[in-house]
């Protein structure tokens, strides 16, 4: 089974950082005899064991495991295998469908929360799109794998991220209680209702109750409230002819049929014509007033005053006086005290854990990863030897990766000796970190 294979199936973070180790090895040598010149392939990995693998030798290059350089480099094959490690973690390519070069890869941290960071780091280092900034071989990814091997330091399975062909945990499927029954909803649902229905049947009731009584109270009373009420004559009103008593004579007003109830049968009594007699007229008295003579008002004619326009009368000129504006000394300005502004507290000084790779080759510029903590921008790195700096080697670019990365490209000249030397960061105050040995090789 090849290595392809592998990536489709399910592992536990245990066994990725097995297969880590074996294929980072594998690579690391393959890399050191010049096998992975033009690159490898997640096929041409050939699993043996558990903790062995093999390298086929390459031939077509997968476009999402080839390096975006057109050209090879010695840093080719180290692009590829970082592809390949990015995959056992992550069961993904770390450039999605995009071409490798034409995007930013995605970040190793973001996907598996629960791995470190020095092993998120160097997997990433092999991913740049320049060659001059990938590491020189695989020397430091092999070193992080097995310290984590070593202390049982495991990724954790992140929810974030996961392998490819892993399965989602099982859900647990809910059943029903022995005590529910399947028509319980229908039960319920009558109960609902009768509690609903029954106010309504009270009030239904009550108003028809209380129409009952209505009806029954007018049914009574009606024909006493529309018949009409005798009514006496008084006797000046009975004529002179009636051989009646003005006590007999009743008339009846004119009353004009009452509207019909249901369930009460009235008869109208006709009403009753009395004739009364013609009354006289009563003359009309008018008073007429005669007014009194007036005299005429006499006549008087009325002479107009002619108009006398005023003449205004001349004041003597005089000068309006000048006000005088006399300048306001402002008092003097009380200078605010000058406060020392708090100086910022001293940086502490970076602590460098490993030089990645740990040799470097006379006549060649090489890249280098510095690993440690508290690196900042700020920091320059000096190669010593015997405390005294060394001429012939020197420091061409940095890049500062994270407050624990910093990546360096080193030009070592060919006259410099070779021999063991170290390496160490020093701040703009002078302070320096503790030094890390390399070896300088022919």
């Amino acid at each position: 089974m090849n290595l392809k294979e592998w990536l489709y199936r399910s592992h536990t973070p245990a066994e990725q950082l097995k297969a880590l180790e074996g294929v980072c090895n594998a690579l690391h040598q393959a890399h050191s005899q010049g096998e992975l010149r033009n690159g490898v392939g997640p096929e041409n990995v050939q699993i043996v064991s558990d903790t062995e693998f093999t390298i086929d030798r390459p031939g077509v290059i997968p476009a999402s495991h080839r390096a975006p350089e057109e050209r090879p480099t010695p840093t080719t094959g180290i692009f590829s295998a970082g592809v390949i490690l990015y995959e056992i973690l992550t069961g993904k390519n770390p450039f999605g469908g995009s071409p490798p070069g034409s995007a930013q890869p995605t970040p190793l941290k973001s996907v598996r929360r629960d791995i470190s960071g020095d092993l998120s780091d160097a997997i990433m280092a092999c991913l740049e799109s320049d060659p001059d900034w990938r590491p020189k071989d695989l020397s430091y990814v092999l070193q992080v794998v097995q310290r984590l091997r070593s202390a049982g330091d495991a990724p954790k399975p992140s929810p974030v991220g996961g392998t490819r062909g892993s399965r989602p945990p099982s859900r647990p499927i809910s059943r029903p209680s022995s005590r529910t029954s399947a028509r319980a909803p229908r039960f319920d649902h009558m109960q609902r209702q009768r509690r609903v229905g029954a106010p309504v049947l009270l009030i239904v009731l009550g108003a028809l109750t209380v129409l009952g009584a209505g009806v029954w109270y007018w049914q009574k009373n009606a024909q006493g409230l529309f018949r009409p009420s005798p009514t006496t004559v008084p006797p000046s009103a009975v004529p002179a002819g009636d051989a009646r008593s003005p006590a007999a004579i009743t008339t009846a007003p004119a009353v004009s049929t009452p509207f019909a109830v249901p369930g009460v049968i009235s008869s109208p009594t006709p009403p009753t014509v009395i004739a009364t007699p013609w009354m006289q007229p009563t003359p009309l008295t008018m008073t007429v007033v005669t007014p009194a003579p007036t005299m005429p008002t006499p006549f008087i004619a009325v002479i107009p005053t002619p108009f006398v326009p005023a003449v205004p009368t001349p004041r003597p000129y005089s000068t309006p006086p000048r006000a005088v504006i006399e300048p306001i000394t402002p008092p003097p300005l009380t200078p605010a005290p000058t406060v020392a502004p708090t100086p910022p507290p001293p940086a502490e000084p970076a602590t460098l854990n490993a030089l990645a790779p740990r040799t470097m080759t006379r006549g060649q510029r090489s890249l280098f990863d510095l690993h440690g903590a508290g690196i900042r921008a700020d920091h320059r790195p000096m190669v010593l030897k015997g405390g005294a700096a060394v001429a012939g080697v020197a420091i061409v670019q940095k890049k500062l990766v994270s407050p624990k990365l910093l990546r360096i490209l080193v030009n070592v000249e060919g006259s410099v000796v070779p021999g063991g030397y170290s390496i160490v960061l020093v701040d703009e105050a002078g302070k320096s970190s503790n030094a890390v040995a390399f070896e300088i090789k022919n």
